[in-house]
């Protein structure tokens, strides 16, 4: 059974699995595994309400905390807020330093602080503060969890806690170089600090990353006007590194084993690129390829 399991996932055929599954249970519902391969199957295909199903079937039939916690994280996932709580909070008490509850209340948390209609905090800022909570929490347990420490940056920015989120936003940056918007955000937290020489400094990186963001080139610009000082001090540092920056010398490397060549086309007759520096291009025979300057 299995390897026919093994066979149609491999050929893609989801449905035909999920039969399969189905059809085993029926006659061997004891068989816990596959209950639990149903509902990982049905999450995959985001099936959560049938995913909820199998989790159940499950646990009727043998308790297990981690099956709760898959529980209760799909009920939140297909939006019943409020039985997902239930047993997450619960589990929190029995397994206080599980991941996986942790970023679920924390989501929970998120969740309550924009919708009113599923809070039980007694408003906004406490739902906040309680999410804080738990992904301090977590991202002390898992500090390379690049979207937990994003997301704690963020609450913290939003209660006023600039101090944990510059920390949250500088981490997460070296976690994960795709949060772009860190860099923006440590440039306003340190210029609302007063730290103007250092949030100048971000703005710069935060605009070489993305140059067309007439806003963000607005917000750095208003900064530089509360401190004309600090910036004419960082165009006078950048001028003085663009004189003193030389170019690399040219360092032809032999044709050998470990020669790295990189593919730019293939099957085309022309070519029109630029380039900053004088350019020998061959084909790999190494027969030249003609080059207008």
């Amino acid at each position: 059974f299995q390897l026919k399991i093994v066979k149609l996932f491999a050929e893609g055929r989801v449905l035909e699995i999920e039969e399969a599954v189905t059809s085993r249970l029926e006659k061997q519902p004891d068989q816990l595994d596959f209950w639990l391969e149903l509902a990982d199957l049905r999450k995959s295909q985001g099936n959560y309400a049938g995913a909820v199903a199998a989790y159940q079937a499950y646990l009727d039939r043998k308790d297990d905390w981690k099956v709760r916690t898959a529980l209760g994280l799909s009920l939140e996932q297909m939006g019943k807020f409020g039985e997902g709580e239930k047993i997450l909070r619960k589990l929190n008490g029995e397994h206080p330093d599980q991941p996986a509850i942790l970023w679920g209340l924390a989501r929970l948390c998120l969740y309550q602080s924009k919708w009113k209609t599923i809070r039980t905090q007694a408003s906004p800022q406490v739902a906040l503060q309680e999410a804080k909570k738990f992904l301090l929490a977590l991202t002390g347990l898992k500090s390379e969890f690049a979207l937990a420490t994003w997301q704690l940056a963020e609450v913290c920015r939003a209660l006023g806690d600039r101090d944990r989120a510059l920390k949250a936003y500088e981490e997460v940056v070296h976690q994960d170089g795709s949060y772009k918007l860190a860099h923006r955000y440590i440039a306003k937290l340190l210029a609302e600090k007063g730290e103007y020489g250092q949030a100048l400094a971000k703005y710069e990186q935060a605009m070489a990353i993305e140059p067309d963001d007439q806003p963000l080139k607005k917000e750095a610009q208003q900064v530089a006007l509360k401190a004309p000082k600090e910036a004419q001090k960082r165009q006078a540092e950048r001028f003085e590194q663009w004189t003193k920056w030389k170019p690399p010398e040219e360092t032809i490397v032999a044709p050998s084993a470990v020669t790295v060549r990189v593919g730019l086309f293939n099957e085309i007759s022309r070519l029109l690129f630029r380039s900053a520096s004088e350019l020998q291009v061959t084909t790999p025979a190494l027969t030249p390829v003609t080059v207008l300057a």
